[in-house]
């Protein structure tokens, strides 16, 4: 794919200065994933007194010439860059939906529900990354549970670990709100989205639910036809 880091009015400059709910981090050479709700395998971390370290990224921990990476929660003033992001996504999952439409319509409905959170990966003053994240009850979970459905970088800009922190910053942002567990999905041969999930605590639970086979995702579309 092309150079995406400049794509759409959405990638503009911004303050340096941090707003409220926004955590600094510095760039760390590592990997940096894509996943979403269409990926295949499950996996879960609990975040309660057994709970995983989840503390961000801190200035200092590392250096790097590309400067200081800034993520925070994604609100209406991020609105565009947010749609630019999730277009990327799409077009790197080479999927047909959610169409541009689709995301004008949309996307704001989600940036104002309650249950959901986006964040934004900032760097030098672009939109280089996201997470959406839905929190539910789960008797399942026995208590709030953290569905983190999407974690995206830009191309132009993985491995400088951004989806690292992104990662991280779901986590605090999931302990924050109490859930007791998060779980995502990831493509079972996307070897680098396993080994960061793997290394920040996740583990696979597919073989433990139901030892006798994968499990498999069901959808029916109930805004068409059914055949």
């Amino acid at each position: 794919m092309g150079d995406l880091e400049g794509t759409g009015t959405a990638m503009r400059s911004r303050a340096s200065t941090l707003s409220r709910g926004r955590a600094r981090f510095n760039l760390l050479s590592g990997g940096a994933v894509g996943l979403g709700a269409a990926s295949i395998g499950v996996a879960a971390v609990k975040i309660d007194a057994f709970g995983l370290s989840t503390s961000p990224l801190r200035p200092g921990d590392a250096e790097s010439a590309t400067g200081d990476l800034v993520i925070g929660l994604a609100g209406v003033d991020d609105l565009e860059s947010l749609r630019v992001l999730v277009a990327a996504f799409r077009d790197h999952l080479q999927a047909a939906t959610p169409t541009d439409a689709d995301l004008a319509a949309h996307l704001p409905q989600a940036l104002s529900d309650p249950s959901i959170e986006f964040a934004c990966a900032w760097s030098r003053g672009q939109a280089v990354g996201y997470t959406q994240t839905r929190f539910l009850r789960s008797v399942w979970a026995s208590g709030l549970e953290a569905l983190l459905e999407d974690l995206f970088v830009l191309p132009a800009v993985r491995g400088r670990a951004i989806g690292r922190a992104l990662l991280r910053h779901a986590l605090e942002r999931a302990r924050e709100r109490g859930a007791r567990l998060v779980g995502l999905t990831t493509n079972e041969r996307n070897q680098p989205a396993q080994s960061l999930y793997r290394s920040e605590g996740f583990q696979p639970q597919s073989a433990k639910i139901w030892p006798n086979g994968r499990e498999i995702r069901w959808v029916v579309r109930l805004d068409e036809p059914s055949g």
